[in-house]
């Protein structure tokens, strides 16, 4: 019985050890990608394989494929590992999509203002793009993309106002306080 006790228990240790080289094995993402792992075709003799590669049925096709701008990659002069001429066998494309670049808009809504000459009350004009009456240092608003943004970030992300505000100023260089956004 202690001969059989000492099998099972080796027998259990090599099948533990199995078990925590599965696990870890099954948690590493990169090793698809590891060079022993390659498939010695280059995709451009796969024919059309580039794409049915990874990622490449995420994104928009906004334009109907059509690339904005072109850019072309530079060859090395020689062969990085041992320094020997390089013989050209194709050419492969690589797409890229990026956001838009985009600056901050800041629209001035020039707002006339008169006074009644029966009464002599104030009267200012009107644009359907005001959000406010107000003018002078609290005439300052955002827009309804800025908001539409915000109400977004705050209420479907579950940003805080704070992030919010960290987030416009980051990306747009919108400078709001959480305290201005509170109120909106």
């Amino acid at each position: 019985m202690r001969a059989e006790n000492e099998s099972l228990h080796r027998r259990l240790g090599e099948l533990e050890g199995r078990l925590e080289v599965a696990l870890r094995a099954g948690k590493r993402q990169a090793d698809p990608f590891r060079g022993a792992h390659r498939s010695p075709i280059p995709v451009s003799e796969v024919g059309g394989a580039d794409r049915h590669m990874a990622g490449m049925g995420i994104g928009s096709d906004r334009n109907g494929g059509g690339p904005d701008q072109r850019i072309e990659a530079q060859l090395p002069e020689a062969c990085p590992d041992c320094g020997a001429e390089l013989e050209g066998c194709g050419r492969a494309a690589q797409r890229q999509e990026e956001l838009p670049v985009e600056v901050l808009q800041v629209n001035e809504i020039e707002v006339p203002i008169a006074r009644c000459r029966q009464c002599g009350k104030r009267v200012q004009g009107r644009h359907e793009r005001q959000r406010a009456w107000a003018l002078g240092a609290a005439g300052t608003h955002l827009g309804p993309r800025a908001l539409a943004a915000c109400g977004l970030m705050h209420f479907e992300l579950l940003l805080s106002h704070e992030k919010t505000a960290g987030v416009l100023k980051r990306l747009f260089g919108l400078a709001v306080t959480p305290g201005g956004l509170a109120q909106r």
